[in-house]
């Protein structure tokens, strides 16, 4: 089934996981402290940099095999029998040559692998890539006792023309963001970390692992084989997994670029990390004309169609119509969709010119945004006047026709069916809105939305709703509501009142091949919804933006910053004491009654080609939170983490913060990808209850938390707390404060071999300011401790 349930992680690749671990760390122990070297540093000068500023841990493409050889299969060694195949990739070689799972293979090219821990399996790998790629290599094989002999021809497993790595093409087109993360870098002394990591086996082992981590830039698209470039990878994500001790920087110029009171300047970074120029059009209005408003959504809508016809014209009708059917059960837990359909979804959407597509929808933003002040709230309505503005307001289907009264009730000024959808204005007192509609304008009012509310329909590729006061609230009967967009673009504005947003799935802010865009300026407001909802994208960008008030966020999955496939998805909340909920509704299966899957508060998330060649890049997920004593409850996923290519960060600038989860989370990255979480202020409570969290880098992958003030509480499981394992970098660094930490073993600076390849994870932790820290294990004060190959453990006082 191929869904993002089933390709987060193998089941039968986790039980073995969990049986490494538990034989390796010891669930529940938190007493072994392994320590190789301790070097006092109290006499010596250490700052971020000496963590964050190390250029001379540098990928090098120049050292990259571009030869590499691939099988397709997920295994595990069985001592004197060899290596059992526990899962075979669908149109991978190994499928391709008749590898079942269960199978034992016993030798490769004549040479024997059964007896060996673990070493078989690295000895497997190698021989497989040094093979190469469109070579056959030749495997015996045991199957219920019958000995056979099998010869896949191997795919390439790396290609050369990733997207923004080290080309001069390339390196022209590369977004204003990784400029400006250049340009913050430029001139910093990249030095210093030699003065404090002066040990050549952690300097030799971190080399090797960090150009192992770079060289999965290359990887392909779900090791299609035909594919040259990755269609669906950004720049950035790339940028990041080569240049790793950037991304503290990567994430402060994001938050400076995209959190502006200005909704043009934020757009305009966000399209930027899609590799699009966001073009603004000039403010025409200084105060809010209804009827411009209205006779320009209009103009917008018309512009737009001619402009989707030419964009989409590589497409049939029916490949339109399969992506704009599809998007749920592509990227929700549905069991709708099979391998084959799952292949054409992406087929086709790789025929899109998504550059062209979001220039047009770019236009038609700015446009609307023209026709709106800054401030856009009213105090005083001319309701003679307003009637004058509102007779020859737009293009009716049938001249002088006013809608069905019982699609609208209350206070209602104006109602007309039109070219482009319904247009409605509702007055100053209270109103109903039960029908879709393309354009909606209340002047006040405490309202109750049932419709819509500023979503795109199939035929309404254009909606806007601006709601002008009141308490409102928005409670919608359809998936695809409130400031979401399907193939164009979707406006929800609400300029006052404690507000109440209750939705579905594809609600609040989501995105999928559009714009889509909740914007609330005040108020007490409580957010709803289910899943894909509060911030999301997907081949588009998704917003919710709350300005002020002390807010609250609940949905089950899939939201609060959330980027999925070629999708920027953000939420930012400018003030207030907020709270943050997802997940207690889909329980994950790695325990199930007792996990929840959340996916959320700053998360990235691709397609891992688990069981089929087909997956695709995930995008970058974005939750900013600038001032208040907030708190963020999640479980498995989320939380500055992401999954599979993507790039996920939390960022909270002030407050005494508490973050909640179970696994997978805070700062912590899964697959090829990026997860950080960073704090500027306050004294905070980190909490992970399982573990594999704060601050895990996990197969090829980095994770990530700063936090830069206050006394801190970090409190976690197995595998945190600055960890890496198979390939990945952890790192937690705190800059200052009386700190104190628990977890399990294997967690602090810890890094673990790899099974499958001679290669081990990079786990860090520093502490750098307090003479009091506390840990769970013996780490005096004015120490770097050197743990195993690549883990560190710093306590540096003041």
């Amino acid at each position: 089934m191929a869904n993002l349930r089933s390709l987060v992680f193998s089941k039968h690749l986790l039980l073995i996981m969990a049986l490494l671990f538990a034989i390796k760390i010891g669930y529940g122990n938190s007493g072994n402290f392994e320590v190789r070297k301790v070097v006092p540093v109290q006499d010596k000068e250490i700052s971020a940099l000496s963590f964050i500023g190390a250029d001379e841990y540098q990928f090098d493409k120049g050292k990259v095999d571009f030869n590499k050889g691939w099988i397709g299969i997920f295994m595990e060694n069985s001592v004197g029998e060899g290596i059992i195949v526990n899962m075979v990739v669908k149109g991978s070689p190994a499928e391709i040559a008749g590898l079942e799972r269960g199978d034992t293979i016993t030798a490769i090219n004549g040479i024997t692998i059964t007896g060996r821990e673990n070493g078989d399996t690295v000895r497997f790998k190698n021989i497989v890539e040094s093979v190469g790629s469109e070579n056959p290599v030749s495997l015996k094989v045991v199957r219920d006792g019958e000995v056979l002999t099998l010869r896949p021809k191997l795919f390439g497993k790396l290609i050369h023309d990733a997207v923004g790595i080290d080309n001069t093409k390339e390196k022209q087109n590369e977004n204003n963001i990784i400029k400006m993360i250049n340009g913050v870098r430029k001139g910093r002394d990249m030095s210093p970390t030699h003065s404090v990591f002066d040990d050549s086996v952690f300097n030799r082992t971190s080399l090797a692992t960090l150009q192992r981590i770079g060289e999965e830039v290359f990887a392909r698209e779900g090791y299609q084989a035909t594919s040259h470039t990755n269609n669906f990878r950004l720049p950035l994500i790339n940028y990041l997994l080569t240049h790793p001790f950037a991304i503290p920087d990567a994430a402060r110029v994001l938050h400076d670029e995209v959190v502006k009171k200005n909704l043009k300047q934020t757009f305009n970074a966000l399209f930027s990390l899609l590799g699009v120029n966001f073009l603004e059009t000039k403010k025409k209005y200084s105060e809010f004309d209804i009827k411009t408003v209205i006779d320009g959504v209009v103009a917008a809508v018309l512009n737009f169609r001619d402009l989707q016809t030419g964009m989409l014209k590589e497409l049939s009708e029916r490949e339109l119509n399969f992506l704009y059917d599809n998007a749920p059960n592509i990227f929700l837990t549905t069991d709708d969709m099979d391998t084959n359909d799952f292949l054409e979804f992406f087929n086709i959407a790789s025929k899109v010119d998504t550059d062209k597509l979001m220039d047009s929808l770019g236009l038609i933003v700015s446009e609307i945004f023209s026709l709106l002040p800054d401030d856009i709230m009213i105090n005083d309505i001319n309701t003679e006047k307003l009637n004058l503005y509102l007779r020859g307001v737009a293009i009716s289907k049938k001249e002088g026709q006013v809608c069905d009264v019982a699609e609208f009730a209350g206070d209602i000024l104006f109602a007309q069916d039109t070219e482009i959808g319904t247009v409605v204005v509702g007055g100053p007192g209270v109103t109903y809105y039960y029908k879709d509609a393309a354009v909606i304008i209340d002047i006040g009012g405490d309202d109750i939305y049932f419709n819509n509310a500023g979503a795109t329909r199939h035929d309404m590729p254009v909606s806007i709703c601006i709601d002008l006061g009141g308490n409102d609230v928005y409670n919608a009967k359809d998936d695809f509501s409130h400031g979401a967009a399907r193939f164009g673009v979707g406006i929800l504005m609400d300029a006052a009142g404690d507000d109440q947003y209750v939705g579905k799935d594809f609600c609040q802010g989501f995105a999928f091949f559009g714009v889509g865009l909740v914007y609330d300026m005040g108020g007490d407001d409580q957010y709803n919804g289910q899943s894909m909802c509060q911030g999301g994208g997907a081949f588009g960008v998704g917003l919710l933006s709350d300005q002020s008030g002390h807010d609250k966020y609940i949905s089950c999955r899939f939201s609060q910053g959330l980027g999925l496939t070629k999708g920027v998805g953000v939420l930012i909340d400018h003030e207030g004491n907020d709270q943050y909920i997802a997940g207690g509704k889909f329980e994950d299966f790695r325990n199930p009654g007792r996990s929840f899957q959340s996916f959320s508060q700053g998360f990235g998330i691709g397609i891992r080609p688990d069981e089929t060649v087909i997956g695709a890049s995930g995008g970058i997920g974005l939750l900013f939170d600038e001032t208040g004593n907030d708190s963020y409850y999640g479980d498995y996923f989320g939380q500055g983490s992401s999954y599979y290519f993507s790039l996920g960060v939390l960022y909270d600038k002030d407050g005494n913060d508490q973050y909640h989860a179970g696994r997978y989370s805070q700062g912590t990255g899964v697959h090829s990808t990026i997860g950080v979480l960073m704090d500027d202020a306050g004294d905070d409570l980190y909490n992970a209850y399982f573990g594999v969290s704060q601050a895990c880098g996990y197969d090829t992958a980095i994770g990530l938390i700063v936090d830069s003030a206050g006394n801190d509480y970090y409190k976690s499981g197995v595998m945190a707390q600055g960890v890496g394992s198979e390939k990945g970098l952890g790192l937690l660094l705190d800059l200052s404060g009386v700190d104190y930490y628990h977890a399990n073993e294997g967690s602090q600076g810890y890094s673990y071999e790899s099974v499958n390849e001679k290669f081990s994870g990079i786990g860090i932790l520093g502490d750098i300011g307090g003479d009091k820290d506390i840990f769970s294990t013996n780490v005096q004060n004015n120490r770097l401790y050197y743990r195993g190959d690549a883990g560190i453990l710093l306590n540096k006082g003041d």
